[in-house]
Order: C-alpha cells, then sequence, then structure tokens
C-alpha cells in the first residue's frame, strides 16, 4: 500500500490514514490523500496544499458544488 502522496489508481492502493485516491482534472493516476490542515499531516513525500474540489453527485445535496480545501499532495506538484 501507498503512503499519502504515493501514486495510486484507486482507494485500495493507499494505505491507512490516506482518505482517497485523489485525481486531478484529466488525469488517470491518482495520489493517495486526505485532507489536511499543515504540512506535518502529510508525511515525508506530501504538503498541505490548498485546492478547488469539485463534488459531483449530490454529495452535499447539490449538484457541481465547488469548494476550496487543502488536501495532501506531493511536494512536487506543488505550484
Amino acid at each position: 500500500k501507498n503512503p499519502i502522496g504515493g501514486e495510486c489508481s484507486a482507494a485500495m492502493d493507499c494505505a491507512a490514514g490516506a482518505e482517497r485516491c485523489f485525481k486531478m482534472e484529466n488525469e488517470t493516476k491518482g495520489v493517495c490523500s486526505k485532507t489536511c490542515t499543515a504540512d506535518t499531516e502529510c508525511g515525508a513525500i506530501a504538503t498541505c496544499q490548498p485546492v478547488e474540489v469539485s463534488h459531483t453527485g449530490g454529495v452535499y445535496g447539490k449538484e457541481g458544488v465547488t469548494l476550496n480545501e487543502k488536501w495532501c499532495l506531493p511536494k512536487e506538484k506543488a505550484k
């Protein structure tokens, strides 16, 4: 199982502690990730970065809700 910041195709590829396999728009591979508030929550190969997340399918009772959240992403994806 891959750590937070490691590559994944699905959540089952990720170690405990990762909430999901986070995929950026138009990418087939994702990264094991979780929501965060500080870099210390993300392990050695990831940092806590702000992203704009679109939730579809009525997750919050609405279609296409966009939220600004912070997720653990690999350091090389940092802007």
